[in-house]
């Protein structure tokens, strides 16, 4: 090991792997998820797997950084945070254009806008550092942090790690509040996908299962409701956008040729500060789609923390699956019991 490298590895270290807490600091931390104020399903673990190399960007002048692993490569921005490329190995980039993460519900975002906040310009903006490390067990890792000021006062800390076994990335956001502030904090993850064929998001046993936030709804012969999931040919429709009406677990899938891209959040029952909404985007004529999953927004005291913890995976898909063999498997892929067929 060369001693610049050892240098690397302490500050790598010393920054970003957790130590054990003792009792007092277990304490506190249980008190403030009792609050409802911090919520994860668990921390994307990385103590007990150390780093043994720094990954560079991938070309001396390139902004990115290319984290690959036996299953699957990803792209992201150094600078920005954001996931521009997920290439399964033997299939090409399932994304359209880079993947976004809001640190504020849109529901806020006229409020940004009436201080002088544009959520566009700010929430893109290359204002993150970074760094990216391969581990012992094979996974790549990339953590940054960036503090925005008012009227957001929240600091992030963005880790996303590439999972050395499947075609998964796990990504951690971590904001806290730094100041008082009349903005909520609602984490929301949106993936840009590329040529989709079908769009699922789950839905309950009674209609509708989803309700339009944008444009007009989808007509009723491009979608249909099964084994509790609204399937959504994007073939037959036009320019939309809709919200999952069930309660509970949040997911969102896109099927694309020969892959499904599941992107879901933690299982489980969520606090209140962490509702989660299911969403998607298609638009026919320009061949994109969007899958989302959103925070309703909780207006964080100082010092509080929100934690989104969610999962893309990227599963090969035979050609022409019915929508309810499709149905049926997004949901078991999704972590959730089979479901019987509900009526249309």
């Amino acid at each position: 090991m060369t001693a610049s490298y050892s240098r690397w590895a302490c500050r790598v270290s010393s920054d970003h792997l957790r130590r054990p807490r003792p009792a007092c600091a277990l304490r506190a931390t249980a008190t403030i998820l009792s609050a409802g104020l911090v919520t994860s399903l668990r921390a994307i673990e990385i103590e007990h797997d150390p780093p043994v190399a720094p990954i560079l960007p991938a070309h001396a002048e390139a902004a990115t950084w290319l984290l690959r692993t036996p299953a699957v490569s990803v792209v992201v921005e150094t600078l920005t945070a954001r996931l521009t490329a997920l290439i399964p190995t033997g299939g090409s980039n399932l994304l359209s254009a880079a993947g976004r993460i809001w640190p504020v519900p849109e529901s806020a975002w006229a409020a940004l806008r009436a201080q002088h906040c544009w959520p566009e310009t700010v929430f893109d903006a290359p204002a993150w550092t970074g760094r990216a490390w391969r581990t012992r067990s094979g996974a790549t890792i990339c953590r940054w942090t960036r503090d925005f000021g008012p009227p957001i006062s929240a600091r992030a800390t963005r880790t996303v790690r590439i999972s050395p076994y499947a075609a998964a990335v796990e990504m951690e956001d971590r904001w806290q509040r730094t100041a008082p502030s009349a903005i909520p904090l609602g984490p929301a993850v949106v993936l840009r996908i590329a040529d989709p064929v079908r769009l699922l998001l789950p839905a309950p046993a009674e209609t509708p299962p989803v309700r339009p936030i944008a444009f007009d709804p989808p007509p009723s012969f491009a979608w249909l409701q099964t084994a509790g999931t609204w399937v959504y040919r994007v073939d037959l429709g036009g320019e939309h956008r809709v919200e999952s009406t069930r309660r509970g677990p949040a997911w969102a899938a896109a099927e694309v040729p020969g892959w499904l891209v599941l992107l879901r959040g933690p299982a489980g029952r969520q606090p209140d500060a962490l509702r989660l909404r299911a969403r998607a985007y298609a638009h026919r004529a320009s061949r994109t789609a969007e899958i989302e999953v959103a925070a309703d927004g909780f207006l964080a005291p100082p010092d509080a923390t929100l934690v989104l913890r969610t999962t893309i995976e990227c599963f090969p898909l035979a050609p022409r699956m019915d929508a309810t063999a499709l149905a049926t498997r997004t949901r078991l892929l999704a972590g959730e019991a089979e479901a019987g067929s509900a009526p249309r």
